[in-house]
């Protein structure tokens, strides 16, 4: 499988650490499904578009 590189902007690193500061398991799971899945979702689909 290929690596990935996931962005995230200023405000989804915020959130993170917030979450990581509090461990609050409940909202990391959330973040994970939310903001990093749909994230590698949408690299996964652009790289999956034919080149022509």
């Amino acid at each position: 499988m290929a690596k990935v590189v996931v962005p995230l902007e200023e405000q989804e690193v915020m959130r993170l650490e917030a979450i990581l500061v509090d461990r609050d398991e409940v909202a990391a799971l959330e973040y994970l499904r939310k903001v990093v899945m749909q994230k590698i979702e949408q690299q996964r689909q652009a790289h999956c578009k034919p080149p022509f």
